[in-house]
């Protein structure tokens, strides 16, 4: 979803719905807001209300929008859609983030060896384009991190990691 002009929500580069500025204009009014989104999943057509809901930022300057999720009714930022439904992440039950399903053994590789693995994109991110390095003489805070990341594979030794893989100690 991107806000501006218009709210758009979009799957895998595919527009689903859209919200124009004028339309929003109109319904600030309103404490609540009922949006229908349309969309086919796998050919099947799909149609059901989302609730859209205003709230006033921290900064006090003008407002920003919610979902409602219509499984939950959890206010939310994000609705994810899995199986073909834009829902709060509480609403499936047996989703989990790749971590919440590796074994203490993957953990402690994860925490110990990561950055070695992980090197190639480390170094990538380091050498984008548009990476600030610096800002106003000193390092910023992605580049130290990024740096020490870089520093802390190549200290890894690889006869460590074999011993590991092959030993499990």
């Amino acid at each position: 979803m991107r806000f501006g002009e218009k709210l758009e929500w979009y799957e895998t580069r595919l527009e689903i719905a859209k919200l124009t500025k004028e339309r929003m204009n109109q319904i600030s009014d309103y404490l609540e807001v009922r949006e229908v989104v349309n969309y086919n999943f796998r050919d099947e057509p799909r149609e059901y209300k989302i609730q859209l809901i205003p709230k006033p930022t921290n900064l006090g300057i003008g407002e920003m929008w919610f979902f409602k999720c219509p499984n939950t009714g959890k206010i939310c930022r994000k609705l994810y859609s899995i199986g073909g439904y834009f829902l709060h992440r509480e609403a499936f039950k047996q989703c989990f983030y790749s971590s919440q399903i590796k074994s203490k053994f993957e953990r402690f590789l994860d925490s110990t060896y990561g950055d070695y693995f992980q090197s190639e994109q480390i170094y990538q991110e380091i050498h984008k384009k548009h990476l600030k390095k610096s800002y106003a003489g000193k390092l910023t805070k992605k580049y130290f991190k990024l740096s020490k990341r870089l520093i802390k594979a190549e200290s890894i030794n690889f006869r460590d990691i074999e011993t590991m893989m092959v030993f499990g100690k």
